[in-house]
């Protein structure tokens, strides 16, 4: 078995990131600090820095439309509240709520802040088990629990809905088409499907456009193999990213909602390579800022960053943190108990990591280095 970003240590590489700061002393899960716990990265996998996210959990969204990433949790007594980021790499100590708790909500509802439309103005977005549900923000900021007929009777976790599982069907919101409306791409059994969003706000029947990424197809669980859709080159429409066994396969998007066949691009980040659901987080970011998302791995040693080389392949990882990691030395960072993230926290155009660890939030600003050996 060949050596993994996730186990190998690489003394000469330069990390690109500060060293973790503990910006606030809530949200973490030590019982000091709110006894917060997590359902591990497949809650939220997106490529448009989405997350998703169950009762008693946390995530990073832009919750007023002003470009921020501010903290959001799931108070089942409490609903929606927030922590808004101050700009500088903190956040406000102070909750606001952003919704009451909805009516019976279920255990298995996924919930999600996100621009829908391209407005600039958030939207609530929940799976619950008759299908997509969405509300728009009223003019104080807060939003009305989401009630009614679903927008679409599909990717539901009832079985009218699809029977769409969280642990084993990935779903995700972005754009396929360039037309800045996000659409719902979802990972069944037998592969992708897709609904495309209208210029209304409406959403189509979903329509079956590739036969790989599914459970059928080798694809056992949504943690093990994440996904992902997002562009991997500066031109061309978004692409189908996964992690699969043998490591990055890629199928480039054609711009109307379909896919081309489905290619390994990276022997690296997969299961095969040591990479796992129980210890490991693999997401898509552009950690540079040139326009085209890198692999950063939350690997044993610290993260590690695998740079797109502008063509939609990817170069060798680099460790670029020795931070967040499982390993004791890098912070004994643990999935079910320490989300984390990449968001820009200071404005400056950059992604920076944020980790949910046991006293609280703590922050590595990103510095912007190239990821190269010395």
């Amino acid at each position: 078995m060949a050596d993994s970003a996730a186990l190998r240590p690489v003394p000469e590489a330069t990390p690109s990131f500060s060293d973790m700061l503990l910006v606030l002393e809530q949200y973490g899960s030590d019982q000091d600090a709110g006894g917060w716990k997590s359902a591990g990265p497949g809650r939220f996998p997106s490529g448009q820095r989405v997350e998703w996210m169950g009762l008693g959990e946390r995530f990073l969204a832009d919750t007023t439309g002003a470009g921020g990433a501010d903290i959001v949790g799931l108070k089942p007594a409490t609903g929606a509240v927030t922590l808004s980021s101050r700009g500088d790499g903190t956040f406000d100590d102070d909750e606001r709520v952003l919704h009451p708790p909805a009516p019976s909500p279920s255990p298995k509802d996924l919930w999600t802040i996100v621009d829908t439309t391209g407005d600039g103005r958030p939207d609530v977005v929940v799976l619950g088990a008759d299908g997509v549900r969405l509300a728009r923000p009223n003019e104080d900021g807060t939003f009305t629990p989401p009630g009614g007929e679903p927008v679409l009777a599909a990717f539901g976790h009832g079985e009218e809905a699809g029977g769409w599982l969280a642990e084993k069907h990935p779903r995700l919101l972005a754009d396929t088409t360039g037309d800045g409306r996000l659409d719902i791409i979802g990972f069944h059994d037998d592969g992708v499907w897709v609904s495309l969003q209208d210029n209304e706000g409406h959403f189509a029947e979903p329509l079956y456009v590739l036969d790989n990424f599914g459970v059928d197809q080798g694809w056992s669980s949504t943690e093990e193999h994440p996904r992902f859709l997002t562009k991997t080159t500066s031109e061309g429409a978004a692409d189908l990213i996964g992690f699969g066994p043998q490591g990055v396969v890629v199928a480039r998007g054609r711009g109307d909602g379909t896919f081309e066949p489905a290619k390994l691009v990276l022997n690296d980040f997969g299961t095969d390579q040591s990479w796992t659901n129980g210890k490991h987080y693999r997401l898509l970011a552009d950690i540079t800022g040139d326009g085209k998302p890198d692999i950063i791995g939350f690997g044993d040693q610290g993260v590690w960053v695998s740079h797109n080389d502008g063509d939609g392949h990817f170069e060798q990882a680099q460790l670029v943190c020795r931070g967040f990691g499982h390993n004791d030395n890098a912070g004994a960072w643990r999935v079910d108990r320490h989300p984390r993230f990449l968001a820009d926290i200071t404005g400056d155009g950059r992604l920076d990591i944020i980790g949910f660890g046991g006293p609280g939030v703590y922050v590595a600003r990103n510095l912007f280095r190239r990821f190269r050996t010395r």
